[in-house]
C-alpha cells in the first residue's frame, strides 16, 4: 500500500512502479518460491529477519541488504512492515578487512619464520665463535644446518689452498654424500 522512497530509489524503481505489487513481482527477490515461503513464515511467526539478503536492482545491479519484517494489527487488519537496509558498502568493507587481515596473517607468519631463522643464525654464530678448531666449526654447521635449511640436504666443502682441491667437511639431510675430495 505504500513504499518508502529510500527503497524505491535503492532498487531503481519509481514509487508508482512499486505500489500494489508484492516484492517478488518487482524483481529484487529472484527466488519467488522462497520469497513466498518467507511471507508465509511471517504470517505464522509475525517476524522474519535476513541479515544478508542479496537483491537485484531494476538495472540488475547486485545489492546486499538486511531485511526485517514484522506483522502487526492496525485497526483490526494485519499489516506487514518490511524494513530493508542496504549493507552493500558494509559487506564490501568487511570483505576488504577480511582480505587485509589474511594478508597481515601471512606477513606475520613470514616475519615469525624470519625471526626463527635469525635466532638460529645468532645461536649458530655464538657456537661458531666458541669453536677452537675448524673441525669443531664443521660439527656446529652440520648440527645447525638441518634447522636452517628445513627439509633440504646440503654439504659444506673446504678449499685446500695448496692444491686447489675441495673437500667435503660437513653434510646434512638424506642425500648420498658426494665424493669426499673433488
Amino acid at each position: 500500500t505504500d513504499v518508502n522512497p529510500y527503497l524505491a530509489d535503492m532498487l531503481g524503481y519509481t514509487h508508482t512502479e512499486m505500489l500494489g505489487k508484492a516484492l517478488w513481482e518487482i524483481g529484487p527477490f529472484k527466488d519467488v518460491a522462497e520469497s513466498q515461503a518467507a511471507f508465509q513464515r511471517l504470517q505464522s511467526q509475525e517476524y522474519i529477519r535476513y541479515e544478508n539478503l542479496p537483491l537485484e536492482t531494476k538495472r540488475e545491479q547486485k545489492r546486499q541488504v538486511e531485511f526485517v519484517s514484522n506483522l502487526y494489527l492496525v485497526d483490526g487488519k494485519r499489516v506487514i512492515q518490511c524494513n530493508v537496509r542496504d549493507i552493500t558498502d558494509r559487506k564490501h568493507v568487511s570483505n576488504e578487512l577480511r582480505r587485509a587481515n589474511d594478508e597481515l596473517l601471512t606477513l606475520v607468519a613470514a616475519l615469525q619464520r624470519r625471526d626463527q631463522e635469525m635466532q638460529l643464525l645468532s645461536r649458530m654464530i655464538d657456537l661458531l665463535q666458541r669453536c677452537t678448531t675448524e673441525e669443531e666449526a664443521y660439527g656446529v654447521i652440520a648440527r645447525m644446518a638441518p634447522e636452517l635449511f628445513d627439509g633440504q640436504s646440503g654439504y659444506l666443502a673446504s678449499l685446500n689452498a695448496s692444491d686447489q682441491s675441495v673437500e667435503t667437511v660437513a653434510r646434512w639431510g638424506d642425500d648420498a654424500p658426494p665424493d669426499a675430495l673433488f
